[in-house]
Parts: structure tokens; C-alpha cells; sequence
């Protein structure tokens, strides 16, 4: 299954063949640090599933821009199954390296980058280690490759405003709920009694054998996964 499109991108028009940003493979970090600490003490007031879910959502910004320039299939498949890991991290096989001899250059090695760190982000919300770096390395990612960031300046404060009244941290379950996708877009009346609905209609969507990215059951039950996977309970 391929996801929707959200309108939101769609009507940001950040797409743009001439890539106008600087760049440079051998000091790539630039391009997202550093990082403002005004906006990791409000990211750092709510929940990790809430973080992951934006750094997941920064990651389709960033994807988004670059196809019409370099936009590799499995992207796709990356993308769903980044957002089953908001679910479950066990549901997905979310661990990739990009060649480096393959993502080269401005059109391929922010691709590249934006996977490390959103790979980055899961890892550190499953080691309850601090998943904000990841993300706001994503949006500050996603801002220095846009041709005009403002459409993306503007989704993030309503979005980053949005998981701070719904999904506040709470210290003795740092996780906190899974976050659907939809919670993700501006335009979409979202509320947090949506969210069962929305989360169990995605999983009974995916086809685990036809994404790489997805884990099939009997390697969800060797994960000590509980329940029945691609259901939610």
C-alpha cells in the first residue's frame, strides 16, 4: 500500500527541480545543526511517539520535495512503515544504510541523510534516549532544502503547537499513545479519541509481504509482540 498523499503537501508546492540550497557530502551536518534550544524545551514536553510521529511526517516534507528530482521507490515503503513503527517499532524492519557510493550530490544525499536520522529517531525512542535530536534535525533538514520554507515554517508551529496540547510527556509512560498520521495534518479536525479508529484502519491496510520494510507476524511473535499483528487491540 502506498499512502495518500496528505493535501497539505500537496497544496505547499515545495516541489522545485533547481535545487537552490547549499551543500556540501563531506559537511552535510550543516545542513541541520544546530539545533535551537528553544525548540527542543517544547519538544521535550510531550510524549516520544508524539516526536516520532513528526520527525516521520518532516521526513515525507523532505521526500516530498525531491521527487520530481530523485525520488528512489522504496522511499514509499519506508515511509508506511516508519509510520507502523509509531505504532509498534517491532512492525518494521526500519534499520537502513544508504550506499554511499549511491546518494551522492544534492539531489541524492539529503534523501540519504533524512533516512539516517529518521532511523536515528526510532532508535532513540526505543532506548528512551532523547528522539528530539533526530526530529528537529529533520525539520531543520527539511527547511534548509526547501526553495521557500515558509509553507513548512508555518505547518511546523501549528503541528508542533497541536502535539503539545494533545500529547503532553507523562514521566511514568514516556511512549505515551500511539499517534496516527492524520494528527499530522492541519487541515484534518483531529482528536485524540479519533486516534484508535484512525491507527486500526492503517494497520488492517498494510500488506506486510508486499513492503520489505514491514515484519511479517511470526517475526513480530519472535519479538515478544503481544496481541495480534496489524490489529490493534
Amino acid at each position: 500500500m502506498t499512502l495518500p498523499l496528505p493535501a497539505y503537501l500537496e497544496k505547499a508546492k515545495v516541489q522545485d527541480r533547481n535545487l537552490r540550497f547549499a551543500w556540501d557530502d563531506h559537511r552535510y551536518e550543516m545542513a541541520y545543526t544546530p539545533l535551537d534550544k528553544a525548540a527542543r524545551t517544547r519538544m521535550e514536553r510531550f510524549s516520544q511517539r508524539a516526536i516520532l510521529a513528526f520527525a516521520v511526517s518532516c521526513a515525507e516534507w523532505i521526500f516530498y520535495r525531491f521527487r520530481p528530482v530523485s525520488s528512489p521507490p522504496f522511499l514509499d515503503d519506508y515511509i508506511e512503515a516508519a509510520w507502523a513503527a509509531v505504532v509498534d517499532a517491532r512492525y518494521a524492519n526500519y534499520y537502513v544504510e544508504p550506499r554511499r557510493e549511491e546518494w551522492q550530490g544534492p539531489d541524492r544525499k539529503p534523501l540519504a541523510v533524512a533516512l539516517m536520522l529518521l532511523v536515528d529517531t526510532i532508535v532513540r525512542v526505543e532506548n528512551d534516549d532523547h528522539p528530539d535530536i533526530g526530529a528537529l534535525s529533520l525539520a531543520n533538514l527539511a527547511a534548509h532544502v526547501m526553495t521557500d520554507p515558509t509553507p513548512f515554517h508555518e505547518w511546523r508551529e501549528r503541528i508542533v503547537t497541536r502535539l503539545e496540547r494533545l500529547y503532553p510527556l507523562n514521566p511514568r509512560d514516556t511512549r505515551g499513545e500511539p499517534v496516527p498520521r492524520e494528527a499530522l495534518d492541519p487541515d484534518f479536525d483531529f482528536r485524540p479519541e479519533m486516534a484508535p479508529a484512525l491507527i486500526g484502519a492503517f494497520l488492517k491496510k498494510l500488506d506486510y509481504k508486499a513492503n520489505p520494510f514491514l515484519r511479517s507476524p511470526s517475526d513480530m511473535r519472535r519479538l515478544y509482540f503481544d496481541g495480534v499483528p496489524y490489529e490493534l487491540p
